[in-house]
C-alpha cells in the first residue's frame, strides 16, 4: 500500500537538511579571514546581486532616510545656523540605514546584533567612516546638479538686491527641492554598499577572534 505520508516526511526532512547545509555553507562563506580588496570585491558582488530584492524589502526605508537628509540639507542651504538639528538629523538618517539594512541582511533582529557587533565597533567604525570617504567622489557627482540649481538662485537673489530683474522662475525653489531629494536618495542607495563591506569586514574579525580563541585553547590543554 502506498504510504504517503512515509514520503512527506523524508521529503520534510530532506528540505530541512538542506536549509542547514545551505545556511552552514553560507556561515562559512562569511565566516572567513579575507584581505581588505577580498572584502570589499564579494560585499561589491553581494550588493549588486541582491540590490533590487533589499529595493523592494527597503523602499520606505530609503525613502524615510533620504527625507531626513532632505531636511538637513535644506536647513544647510537656506538656515546655515542650526547646525546641531543637521547634525542630528544626519546621525539618525545614518543610524536607521545602517541598522535596518544590517538586520536584513544578517536575518537577525536589531536586539541580537548588538552584542555581535559591539565585539568589533571599531572595525565597524574605520568601515564607516572610511568608505564614506571613498564614495565621496560618487556622491558630489551625484549632487552636482541640485547644486548648480543652488549657485544659480544664490546668483539670481544677488542680481535682485543689486536692483536687476529676477533672472530665475518662480518654480526654481521647488525644482531645487526635487532634484536635491533624488540626488539623496541615489546617494542613499549608493551608500548601502558600505553596509556590506561591514557585513563581511565583521565576518572576517569574527574569524579571526575565533581562530585566536582556538589556538588559545590548544595551547591551553598543551601546557
Amino acid at each position: 500500500m502506498f504510504n504517503i505520508s512515509r514520503y512527506v516526511c523524508f521529503f520534510s526532512y530532506f528540505c530541512r537538511e538542506k536549509q542547514i547545509t545551505m545556511e552552514s555553507k553560507a556561515e562559512d562563506i562569511l565566516l572567513k579571514i579575507r584581505s581588505y580588496r577580498s572584502i570589499v570585491n564579494i560585499a561589491f558582488r553581494l550588493y549588486t546581486k541582491s540590490f533590487w530584492q533589499l529595493l523592494r524589502k527597503q523602499w520606505p526605508l530609503l525613502i524615510l532616510v533620504a527625507i531626513l537628509y532632505w531636511v538637513a540639507v535644506m536647513l544647510t542651504v537656506y538656515d546655515l545656523y542650526v547646525f546641531v538639528p543637521i547634525v542630528i538629523l544626519a546621525v539618525i538618517a545614518e543610524l536607521l540605514l545602517w541598522w535596518h539594512t544590517g538586520s536584513w541582511l544578517t536575518q537577525r533582529s536589531m536586539k541580537r546584533m548588538l552584542r555581535p557587533a559591539r565585539r568589533h565597533f571599531w572595525r565597524l567604525l574605520a568601515c564607516a567612516v572610511f568608505g564614506v570617504i571613498a564614495l565621496l567622489p560618487l556622491c558630489a557627482l551625484v549632487s552636482l546638479p541640485p547644486s548648480i540649481l543652488v549657485l544659480a538662485e544664490w546668483e539670481s537673489q544677488n542680481s535682485q538686491l543689486m536692483g536687476d530683474a529676477p533672472a530665475m522662475p518662480s518654480y526654481v525653489l521647488y525644482l531645487t527641492g526635487a532634484t536635491w531629494f533624488v540626488s539623496l536618495l541615489l546617494q542613499v542607495c549608493i551608500r548601502l554598499y558600505l553596509v556590506f563591506v561591514a557585513y563581511y569586514s565583521w565576518g572576517s574579525g569574527e574569524a579571526r577572534l575565533q581562530e585566536r580563541q582556538a589556538q588559545l585553547a590548544q595551547l591551553s590543554s598543551t601546557l
